[in-house]
């Protein structure tokens, strides 16, 4: 009688592993998507939180309602208006400034932002956290 001496794995087995291998993904992705997502979010938090408490800072420190140009956290233009931050964010903080009012968004958070009032420094989150 011959021995059979074969090695490997039979096609039973390698459907077995692959679906689950396929099981673990669909429930692991969307998690790890999930994850991804809210620590974004948080980045783009925390950038606009700086941001602000930067723009308050100087509001107050010089009691202009606008921060002076050679700041250490908004760029000032020669026309004076804020024209970015020098905190880095990566240039995902946009600075807009009207009557009276800095409005801050972010790029990975359009939909959310900080305000400023330029008169006293307060800073109003619009953001719910």
């Amino acid at each position: 009688m011959k021995k059979s001496n074969k090695k490997g794995f039979t096609l039973v087995e390698l459907i077995v592993v692959i679906a689950i291998m396929a099981i673990l993904a669909a429930v692991l992705v969307p998690t790890i998507v999930n994850k991804i997502n809210d620590a974004k979010e948080s980045a783009a938090k925390s950038d606009l939180s700086t941001v602000a408490n930067a723009i308050q800072s100087e509001i107050i420190s010089t009691n202009s309602g606008l921060p002076a140009a050679g700041n250490k956290y908004v760029e000032v233009g020669t026309d004076g208006k804020i024209s970015g931050a020098k905190v880095d964010t990566e240039g995902k903080v946009n600075i807009a400034y009207a009557s009276g009012v800095f409005t801050l968004t972010h790029s990975d958070l359009p939909e959310k932002n900080y305000t400023v009032n330029a008169t006293d420094g307060t800073v109003t989150n619009n953001i719910g956290d």
